[in-house]
């Protein structure tokens, strides 16, 4: 399927940059388009000049399409259209209708170690609702910045820079921001200096930040990874590996020396880790890590708990450069490349998919064409989004849509949760009045809901409500607005108000009143 939509005509076709999710399945696209002219600014740090124009879509989960071209508060600066090794501008799906766009500013274009990294929010009508800059006093904070938002996302997100002091010492720097429902953006901890160690420290240990994956207690897990120097060949102990730090919700410690959970020890020493894919799916942290040495590339699959410790022994696949992986809602994972094919001189995006013991699954299609940036993105409902190529005609963008494959073992019912078998009422079922009675598997009794006619029920359940028994952790929960439930219109039915006397309520709320007519005045 694909989804089509329009800009304004101009000499270069649109592209889509970016494209990230909300939890129920709506889309937001960042588009840029290349300027024939480069502009100074970026033609001094070898960049490519794009069109000064902010364009974001949304596409509903019904496929219509909001168009939004914001004014921020802040004027960008023309550096922030300027594509380099990275794009200035980046756009995250905060708790709906809210977006929070990171830029840069500037007072030295020339130079990128004096760029700031800055955020406003805006909501889905293209207002500017709050901005401000992250850290400003630190320097050459802008490219080793990382943004993970919230599992859930009306709590905010997580901030990961580097910083340096003035005699050029390096140190990190972790801080969580908020949202509130006006898009306010503010400071929810104070900088936490959150420090990695395995514990021995007559080992020479050295840290990496690899990702960040968010808990469904509503954590951040740091995963790190870590490297030792060891002069004699004949150790056992590990040369380096990856290791795991909890970052609990508004944790407030200012400076700690985490003790670090190793996941994945190396004892080869011309073994290196490339690259770590993470995400939340079902119950399990599921981690796909690429590694190659001096004889092979492959990669590793392990589970992992919201605190870091390693479920399962890890799994090995062969494997190729290049690859990248995501992880699928419903369980199993995708690895995916961007290549450029000389013969036909196009752009390909091609896919596998595999369930959690590594079968795999089978998709119509394994080659799809996609622009240079290759940017896509997987819905709650398995559903993978990927840019379409270029256009002739300077004014369409289009977006692919492409249902993966669940596993066998998946159980998902439409309720974006896998662990949920069903509900009594149903999804889009019809509630009579007389129900008196709501069943998630997890509870199963609310009195007095389903009251009021020609009314929309939505069911809602925190994340980490329910706890999983047998693995101790947190279960996801059911997100605003997902299933739902509709009382239909009664002609028989007088809706309205009522006043009661004062003896009249005390009779009516006792265990067994009797002649409630004669306790109404009318």
């Amino acid at each position: 399927m694909v989804m089509k939509n329009k800009l304004s005509d101009q000499n270069k076709p649109p592209l889509i940059a970016d494209i990230k999710t909300y939890d129920d399945g709506a889309t937001i696209v960042h588009i840029i388009r290349n300027e024939s002219k480069q502009i100074d600014e970026c033609s001094k740090i070898h960049g490519m000049s794009l069109e000064q124009k902010l364009h974001i879509r949304i596409i509903s989960i019904n496929g219509t399409v909001k168009e939004i071209d914001p004014k921020l508060k802040l004027e960008l600066d023309p550096i922030n259209y300027c594509l380099i090794n990275v794009n200035p501008i980046t756009i995250y799906p905060l708790q709906k209708p809210f977006i929070l766009v990171t830029y840069v500013n500037t007072t030295n274009s020339s130079d990128p170690t004096s760029y700031k990294e800055c955020g406003e929010v805006i909501d889905w009508d293209g207002n500017s609702r709050s901005n401000m800059c992250f850290n400003p006093d630190d320097s050459g904070v802008w490219i080793n910045s990382t943004i993970r938002l919230n599992a859930n996302k009306k709590l905010g997100f997580l901030r990961f820079v580097h910083s340096a002091y003035s005699n050029g010492t390096t140190y990190r720097i972790w801080r969580q921001y908020s949202i509130d429902d006006k898009g306010n953006l503010t400071y929810l901890t104070n900088v936490t200096y959150l420090m990695p160690n395995l514990g021995n420290s007559a080992l020479d240990f050295s840290y990496s930040l690899m990702t960040i994956v968010p808990t469904i207690d509503s954590g951040y897990l740091a995963i790190f990874q870590y490297t030792q120097r060891n002069n004699n060949n004949r150790s056992m102990i590990a040369y380096g590996g990856l290791c795991a730090n909890l970052i609990h919700y508004n944790q407030t410690f200012s400076v700690k020396t985490s003790q670090s959970v190793n996941i994945y020890p190396i004892v080869h020493p011309d073994t290196i880790i490339k690259s770590v894919y993470c995400d939340e799916a079902n119950i399990m942290i599921t981690c796909i890590i690429f590694i190659s040495s001096n004889t092979k590339t492959y990669y590793i699959q392990i589970y992992i708990s919201s605190s870091g410790s390693q479920t399962e022994p890890p799994t090995i696949y062969p494997s190729q450069q290049g690859l990248s992986a995501k992880i699928m809602p419903v369980g199993g994972y995708i690895l995916g490349v961007t290549a450029y094919d000389n013969n036909d001189n196009n752009t390909y995006y091609y896919i596998n998919a595999y369930d959690d013991i590594n079968n795999t699954l089978s998709l119509p299609e394994k080659s799809f064409l996609t622009n240079n940036f290759g940017v896509n993105a997987i819905t709650q409902n398995n559903t993978f989004l990927l840019a379409s190529p270029y256009t002739n005609n300077n004014i369409t963008w289009s977006l692919l849509t492409i249902p993966l494959p669940k596993p066998n073992h998946s159980h998902d019912h439409g309720y974006d949760n896998v662990l949920i078998n069903k509900t009594i009422p149903s999804i889009n079922a019809t509630i009579d009045s007389s129900t008196t009675f709501l069943n998630i598997t997890f509870f199963c009794y609310i009195e007095f809901t389903f009251n009021e006619y020609n009314e929309q029920y939505y069911v809602t359940m925190d994340n980490s409500f329910v706890q999983n028994i047998k693995q101790d952790e947190p279960v996801r929960g059911i997100h605003d607005d997902m299933p739902n439930n509709q009382k239909p219109y009664s002609d028989n039915v007088t809706m309205g108000s009522i006043l009661l006397t004062q003896e009249a309520s005390k009779n009516l709320l006792a265990p067994k009143p009797i002649n409630q007519h004669t306790l109404i005045i009318y």
